[in-house]
């Protein structure tokens, strides 16, 4: 049976008691009262003179004789408070220990609960007598009446409780006292308010070190059974036989392809599958169909790079849309490096792992302090935390991006959600913003005392708490450090960043003068254009030509973004998942005969028992005419296609769509188009070119200015842009989607783009070995160590097989084969700091030229 709680009246709540709260919080709560006196509340007969005394009397007013029952030197009277959650029918009592003194702190209490707690005392042994030999004491309390019998239940007999020394608990009049715990958002908001202001104060006080957690039963079962599967693997008992099973269980599910994939390449196609796989029925595509053309595009991507190995360099030149510096300021790069490890700071586990951190960081002596922090997120609560530090007058609040599961339904409520600003002015501005990150980011804001209206009908998944007291106050906390003369940075990596875009909107819409600066890494789509463009801070000289201005907000937030070559998360939104989904339907006529040719060279390597690779299959040969036809993509001119021909409506199936005229059409489906030529096309569609488009969709972009770091010809190099970036405005297939938003790939980002730029005019990388002269012969192509097939070791020798296995050396720029590649070190002589491929041949040599600077050997 569910127990409905009581939440009493504003008068009941009112009622005055000898009981006062001088401290409540969500688990606990400090009670105060003055000390009680049993005589004020009796008269008393002089034994002496035998005058009738008034109550309230200490002495006899005759003759000045002490009352029997008054207090002595070595005289105690003991308290103790019993309370119980108000409310429950059967809700029995809870007991505080007793004590002498008149405060007594409550633990272990509900969050958010109404409670009524009564207090009652009982008199020293040696006062009980004097007083019992006076006569008195007249009746008592019951002390030990349970909760029926005060409901008027059938629990209720009365029963007298004595303690070991044989005295009774009598309840004191007017004690009762009803008071209601914070919720978990409330108790967090007075800790953080509290703490700021003390640190303002210069009273700053450290959070308590982590108490040992006790190793229970479930622990140590958990650990000895994961210990004997990593024995089990090692030893090889069960190891084959489980890899057997896991394998049948792809096929079972995912068919042949699950097996020739390898495992960085399923996680791209994972992830992508996930993201484009909720509108794939409105193109008519399969699952199959999203996995497969996920595959296969990223080869098709690749093949492009391959033929035009400066391909990223020409895309990130200047005059090219949304390029605003082909080589960016180093300054705001540095500036994006020393706050990228704020970000990381809020993923340590504990409050004291963070301070450990901000010991010595960003260097000894800087002194930033932990103002607040949740090490924990729940649905639309993301974990943060508030540093500062007095002596460079900054406050930095770090946002945690996606750790937990409750996170990625933060992430997942991806519509757009049209949302209102002020910005200093009396008529609100509507703008377009993530749903869900708007959400993160009022709670971080909110104080509790206002609740934006939701319509729940329309917002199901929004079945958080609501209430008013909802809110981490964080709005509070930044502005009145702000309004102390500190400087507001907000910083976060993924989630984080989003949410801290739209928090800074939030609080420069309630603070009128206020100035913050956004660093956020692999950063999320979040914002309209129109908001994207106004978020460019200080850089006014940077924005659009004719862009439209947002009122009121002026320069006061300026939002930095970094994002890494080819990041999933930065190109995500439902309108690039579209585009993604029509890519795959409009490239099918060609990956899907590669798809064939592969998994039939699949199934023979399999009857040969997966006989070893050998070189020796192919060396210098030309490819069979046949093998471009079954599915090859074409080098010749593009079949004519007009843009202003595409459409892009209705929900029915492709077969069903070309009888009816309601097909998701974007291109035509015999069309030979290659990646950047289908990119134009559904991009014409999208702009809304054909009549019966009835709507050009809205779309979510990157806030203010982004650094995409590329990669040309090993180097790196970070180049400044903005939303218009074609680069950004798709979801680009690549083998390292999924890890260039990894936090360790973006930390040596800042050192690399460095050392490029500290080269200068030596900077001179090898060029590349292009595959136009292996495919413009018909060639294969070969490796330039070992000069055979570079797919030899792969399955099969289709196009997509070749693409895969291709691979260029670092230091010498050639094609390569895998098994000729294995060798990884860092280039400094050209800015490469971190290990990267090298054929053998330059390996060899590299060590060659070290040995010899040390000499260790002479080079010949």
């Amino acid at each position: 049976r569910f127990k409905v709680r009581h939440v009493p009246e504003q008068d009941e709540m009112a009622v005055e008691s000898v009981l006062e709260i001088t401290r409540v919080d969500a688990q606990g709560v400090v009670l105060e009262w003055a000390p009680w006196r049993i005589n004020c509340e009796r008269g008393f007969d002089c034994a002496a003179c035998t005058f009738k005394n008034q109550r309230g009397n200490t002495h006899c007013e005759i003759c000045g004789i002490r009352r029997p029952d008054d207090f002595g030197p070595n005289d105690l009277i003991y308290y103790q408070i019993r309370f119980f959650r108000a409310g429950r029918s059967l809700e029995p009592w809870r007991y505080a220990s007793a004590t002498t003194a008149c405060v007594q702190e409550l633990t272990g209490l509900d969050s958010h609960t109404v409670y009524e707690a009564h207090l009652r005392y009982r008199l020293s042994e040696a006062h009980a007598a004097r007083a019992a030999s006076a006569n008195n004491l007249e009746g008592s309390e019951d002390e030990g009446a349970s909760k029926g019998s005060r409901a008027g239940g059938a629990l209720g007999f009365l029963r007298r409780r004595r303690d070991k020394s044989g005295t009774q608990w009598v309840e004191i009049p007017g004690s009762v006292l009803r008071f209601s715990t914070l919720s978990d958002d409330q108790s967090g908001r007075v800790e953080t308010i509290d703490r700021v202001r003390a640190f303002l104060d210069g009273n700053h006080t450290p959070f308590p070190e982590d108490s040992l957690v006790p190793d229970t039963v479930t622990d140590k079962a958990t650990r000895v059974g994961e210990n004997l599967l990593t024995a089990a693997g090692l030893v090889g008992v069960g190891g084959k036989w489980a890899s057997l099973a896991r394998n049948a269980y792809k096929i079972q599910k995912s068919g042949l392809t699950s097996l020739m994939l390898r495992e960085d390449i399923q996680k791209m196609v994972v992830a992508l599958s996930s993201y484009v796989g909720g509108v794939a029925k409105e193109f008519g595509l399969s699952s199959m169909d999203i996995t497969l053309g996920s595959y296969y595009m990223l080869w098709d991507v690749k093949l492009e790079k391959l033929q035009t190995p400066d391909l990223d360099r020409d895309e990130h030149m200047e005059g090219k849309p949304g390029v605003l510096q082909a080589e960016m300021d180093l300054d705001i790069l540095d500036r994006m490096g020393q706050h990228f490890g704020f970000s990381q700071i809020c993923y340590r586990a504990t409050a004291a792992e963070m301070q450990w951190v901000l010991h010595r960081f960003p260097s000894a002596g800087d002194e930033y302090k932990l103002l607040a922090c949740r090490d924990r997120s729940e649905k639309f609560r993301p974990a943060f935390s508030l540093m500062a530090s007095a002596k460079h007058q900054t406050a930095v609040l770090a946002i945690r991006g996606t750790k937990e599961a409750d996170d990625l339904i933060t992430d997942f409520v991806c519509e757009l959600e049209e949302s209102e600003f002020h910005f200093s002015t009396d008529t609100p501005q509507t703008y377009q913003v993530h749903a869900g990150m708007l959400r993160a980011a009022r709670w971080l804001a909110k104080t509790g005392q206002s609740q934006p209206a939701i319509d729940q009908s329309s917002h199901p998944h929004r079945d958080v708490d609501l209430r008013p007291d909802a809110g981490a106050g964080l709005g509070d906390a930044l502005i009145e450090l702000y309004r102390n003369g500190y400087q507001i940075k907000i910083t976060g990596h993924s989630l984080g960043a989003g949410v801290g875009t739209l928090l800074a909107l939030i609080l420069a819409d309630r603070e009128p003068e206020i100035v913050i600066d956004v660093y956020g890494y692999g950063s999320p789509a979040c914002v309209d254009e129109r908001l994207a463009e106004a978020l460019k801070g200080t850089f006014a000289h940077l924005r659009v030509p004719g862009a439209e201005p947002v009122p009121g907000l002026g320069s006061r937030v300026c939002v930095y973004n970094l994002v890494y070559r080819d990041d999933l998360v930065s190109r995500l939104s439902l309108f690039n998942a579209r585009l993604f989904a029509a890519d795959i339907k409009a490239s099918k006529p060609r990956w899907k005969p590669l798809f064939e040719q592969d998994k039939g060279a699949f199934k023979d390597k399999a009857k040969t028992l997966w006989a070893p690779a050998q070189r020796g299959k192919i060396r210098a040969a030309k490819r069979a005419v046949s093998d471009r036809s079954k599915g090859g993509r074409s080098d010749g001119p593009a079949s004519e296609l007009d843009p202003s021909d595409l459409v892009y409506e209705g929900e029915e199936e492709a077969a069903d769509a070309d009888a009816q005229g309601q097909g998701m059409d974007l291109v035509e489906a015999d069309s030979e188009l290659g990646p950047s030529e289908v990119h134009e096309a559904v991009d014409a569609a999208a702009a809304g070119k054909k009549g019966r488009f009835a709507k050009p969709p809205e779309r979510l972009v990157l806030a203010g200015l982004t650094a995409h770091v590329y990669t040309w010809r090993g180097t790196q190099h970070a180049t400044l842009i903005d939303h218009r970036f074609a680069g950004l405005r798709r979801i680009i297939a690549s083998d390292s989607l999924v890890s260039d938003h990894w936090m360790k790939k973006i930390h040596v980002v800042f050192r690399n783009v460095r050392a490029v730029r500290a080269l200068g005019d030596g900077l001179n990388p090898p060029v590349w070995q292009s595959v136009v002269d292996h495919r413009s012969q018909g060639m294969y192509v070969n490796c330039g160590v070992c000069n055979y097939f570079v797919g030899w070791m792969h399955t099969g020798e289709s196009e997509a097989v070749e693409v895969r296995a291709t691979h260029h050396c670092f230091s010498c720029g050639r094609i390569v084969c895998t098994r000729c590649s294995m060798e990884r070190c860092p280039l400094p002589e050209l800015g490469i700091l971190n290990p990267v491929r090298v054929c053998d041949v330059c390996y060899s040599r590299l060590n060659l030229e070290a040995d010899a600077a040390l000499g260790a050997c002479s080079a010949p």
